[in-house]
């Protein structure tokens, strides 16, 4: 199964959008240097965060319980 970083970095991509663009979709309160930095698996991604990204996206993520993030 993919991660849930590979689940929001291919639906990033697919997106077209700039890294900019989905942290002011997302809402999230974090720098935008984090936020590329966390979509491509340099820093740990909260469920939290993961979850606003998605919605943002307009993806379900999957995984199992007890996966790693």
């Amino acid at each position: 199964m993919r991660s849930l970083t590979e689940q929001l970095c291919d639906a990033f991509k697919r997106s077209g959008w700039s890294v900019a663009e989905l942290l002011t979709k997302s809402g999230l309160d974090i720098e935008r240097s984090s936020l590329d930095r966390k979509l491509k698996g340099e820093l740990r991604l909260n469920v939290d965060e993961a979850q606003a990204l998605a919605n943002a996206l307009g993806v379900t993520l999957v995984w199992m319980p007890g996966e790693a993030a």
